[in-house]
């Protein structure tokens, strides 16, 4: 379909844009005041960390949670993904966009390093995603088998409060795909593509490459019978890469 072939070749460009970092070792963002935040459904995950609809200081929002070891607590110990120093800079990168370009994008709201000693938020068992074959991965990679593991007893975790994005791309997409009624969703698929356009110039222009771009990575709110209020967002940056880095 033209929409999915669009797409193949928005992401074939991705793989070649990149991003900037700095060498602060603390985080600039608000410290969570744990008594402010209520976790509530799950809304997804992924290889490392889950992410759940949250209400934080009576504002609703969503928390992700990703488990950590010791060892990445350490800036330099440079992890190409699952990396939160580097999602963080990513972060502040989206802060610094002007506005017109921010809103493409998630805004953390609040992050600490969480402990199991300290709250009970790092209390939780990692789910993977429904199309994670872990018993195939792990028999064919024993390295991130063993790390998953450790991954698993470890009591800290990284928690992002962060804007809630609306709802995923995802559900209507294979709606119109199985219905065959792409053609007549043309005006707000065109709507969507322009967006993504957008998004992928403006992570060029700051030399980062998201790496995990797909329709569950891209949420939406608006009204589909009218095309013009369809506005997109990018969320998770948890294999966001900086080019910078990589070109060292």
């Amino acid at each position: 379909c033209i929409l999915a072939v669009i797409f193949a070749k928005m992401l074939a460009a991705e793989k070649y844009v990149g991003g900037s970092s700095s060498n602060n070792t603390h985080h600039d963002f608000e410290k969570i005041v744990n008594d402010n935040l209520k976790i509530l459904d799950k809304l997804g995950s992924g290889a490392y960390g889950m992410t759940y609809e949250s209400c934080y200081h009576g504002k609703k929002t969503a928390t992700k949670k990703v488990k950590l070891l010791d060892k990445y607590l350490t800036r330099g110990n440079f992890k190409l993904y699952g990396n939160y120093w580097q999602e963080l800079e990513f972060f502040k990168f989206i802060n610094n966009l002007p506005l017109e370009q921010q809103k493409y994008f998630i805004k953390l709201i609040a992050f600490e390093i969480s402990d199991s000693a300290v709250n009970t938020h790092c209390d939780y068992k990692h789910e993977f995603p429904d199309w994670f074959n872990k018993e195939k991965v792990f028999k064919n990679n024993k390295k991130f088998a063993k790390e998953m593991e450790k991954l698993g007893a470890s009591s800290k975790c990284a928690l992002y409060v962060m804007e809630y994005a609306g709802k995923d791309l995802k559900k209507p997409i294979f709606e119109w795909i199985e219905q065959n009624k792409l053609e007549e969703n043309h005006a707000v698929s065109r709507n969507i593509i322009r967006q993504l356009i957008e998004i992928v110039k403006i992570m060029r222009t700051g030399r980062y490459h998201h790496d995990d771009i797909h329709t569950g990575n891209i949420c939406y709110t608006g009204d589909f019978s009218v095309p013009s209020t369809v506005k997109i967002k990018i969320i998770d940056y948890g294999t966001v890469v900086d080019m910078n880095i990589l070109d060292k």
